[in-house]
């Protein structure tokens, strides 16, 4: 669910998208993907988080009941160059979730579409 779409870390704006458990269950979110792939996400720009989201390791985490947690966009590169900067401004974020007391009964994912563009 994106509320914010920057976030400040010191005096820099950064692009961020911000997920949330508006149900009464616990919820695990199993999946979250960038469609295309010129983006990923991490939840702080630390150097080791940069490098395990670059080397494709992906969210997988569970929230409680109204608990949120906010996720930066982090560039891929290629040859030196971020892809963001060469390649189509709309990107898709798929989570893909189920509800933490649902034991065979996964959820189907959750799909948004949104531009970011300054």
């Amino acid at each position: 669910m994106p509320r914010n779409p920057h976030t400040k870390q010191g005096t820099r704006k950064i692009a961020c998208i911000r997920v949330g458990n508006v149900s009464d269950y616990d919820i695990a979110i199993l999946d979250a993907t960038v469609t295309p792939v010129v983006y990923f996400l991490t939840e702080d720009l630390e150097t080791r988080s940069l490098i395990e989201g670059a080397a494709g390791s992906r969210p997988y985490f569970m929230l409680k009941p109204r608990e949120e947690k906010e996720f930066v966009f982090a560039p891929h590169f290629k040859g030196g160059v971020a892809v963001e900067v060469v390649g189509d401004q709309r990107v898709a974020f798929r989570l893909s979730w189920r509800r933490g007391n649902a034991i065979r009964l996964p959820h189907p994912g959750v799909h948004s579409d949104q531009d970011f563009n300054d």
